[in-house]
């Protein structure tokens, strides 16, 4: 169970810290402003810590 609860909890705080850096910079600009204000990274790390609970999913499933 240490592995799994480790990466729900890396997960959970990706997606908060990609959740609120998304929030930060509300506008309408392109990608480059997007990566230069961070939002990008926001979104990273949004996907980021979906993927991580996809995978604690899957090993507790085939566990």
């Amino acid at each position: 169970m240490g592995p799994q609860l480790i990466l729900i909890i890396l997960g959970s705080m990706l997606i908060i810290v990609g959740g609120i850096r998304m929030t930060a910079n509300k506008s309408d600009d392109n990608l480059l402003q997007l990566i230069l204000s961070g939002q990008a990274s926001g979104i990273g790390q949004l996907i980021s810590g979906i993927i991580c609970l996809i995978i604690v999913a899957v090993i507790v499933c085939f566990n």
